[in-house]
């Protein structure tokens, strides 16, 4: 395993990206990675397989041909952030991260984002820069009149949140204003959750459905997480944000090609 040798840029230089720039430059490459097929920033499709080095499940390619002209390079720019940093503490519940987001996050955000992205072209705002809390309250209104689910819609409420929380490693113009988007609320909170008041038992202690399920793509701890008793690792498997890791091995047990586990049966 290798990582490319163009090291990722520091949290000062939040400028455009160069059209050559190797989109998976901070990241640890498989050893049969071919380095002249990686693919560019220009490139309206990234192929993050490279990086798959534990053989992860994840989409072909990152498509970026269905945002707005006006935003591509903008998205683009937040997609390499997702790729280059660790995931901001703000996205992450009990821990103060370390990590870079999941192959499988990306791919999910890459996705989401589309519909922030068309949302803004078609209310006509020029720039990320110029949105406003009022901007992000009518876009809410906008996601919870869709005829999706709740958790989808949480899904389209909780992209604002990374784009929100990787600010920092942007330039200017795709940065959100500084203020946590919707306060303390958590997406599905803000989705309309009606399960959200359901507790469930880890061990003697009670948690909220909103903290375990970490449905607006926050990531709960792995002591957290460890303390899950085996009748519950469904919740772990139909979650987004939590299948996007690599799940904990109990003894006798073993992974499903949906990243989670089961008891192994009896031979």
């Amino acid at each position: 395993m290798r990582t490319h040798s163009s090291a990722a840029p520091s949290t000062m230089a939040a400028s455009w990206p160069e059209p050559g720039t190797i989109v998976l430059r901070g990241r640890t490459l498989h050893p049969t990675a071919d380095q002249a097929r990686l693919s560019r920033f220009s490139d309206d499709v990234w192929d993050t397989s490279p990086a798959a080095i534990h053989n992860e499940q994840v989409a072909s390619g990152a498509h970026f041909a269905p945002i707005p002209d006006r935003f591509r390079i903008p998205v683009k720019t937040f997609a390499l952030a997702v790729l280059d940093y660790n995931m901001p503490p703000p996205l992450i519940i009990g821990s103060a991260g370390g990590d870079k987001a999941s192959l499988v996050s990306f791919h999910q955000w890459v996705r989401t984002i589309r519909v922030l992205a068309t949302w803004l072209e078609t209310q006509q705002i020029q720039a990320i820069s110029n949105v406003t809390h009022h901007d992000l309250d009518r876009y809410r209104a906008h996601v919870l009149g869709l005829s999706v689910s709740c958790s989808r819609k949480a899904d389209y409420l909780q992209i604002v949140r990374a784009l929100w929380a990787y600010r920092d490693h942007l330039p200017h113009e795709c940065r959100l204003p500084p203020e946590r988007p919707w306060g303390s609320a958590s997406a599905r909170q803000l989705a309309g959750d009606i399960q959200l008041g359901r507790q469930i038992s880890l061990g003697s202690k009670q948690v909220q459905n909103s903290v375990l399920r970490a449905g607006e793509g926050d990531i709960p701890s792995w002591e957290q997480v460890n303390r899950i008793p085996r009748s519950l690792t469904h919740t772990y498997a139909s979650e987004p944000a939590l299948a996007a890791t690599p799940p904990p091995i109990r003894p006798g047990s073993w992974r499903s090609t949906t990243g989670w586990t089961r008891p192994a049966r009896a031979r």
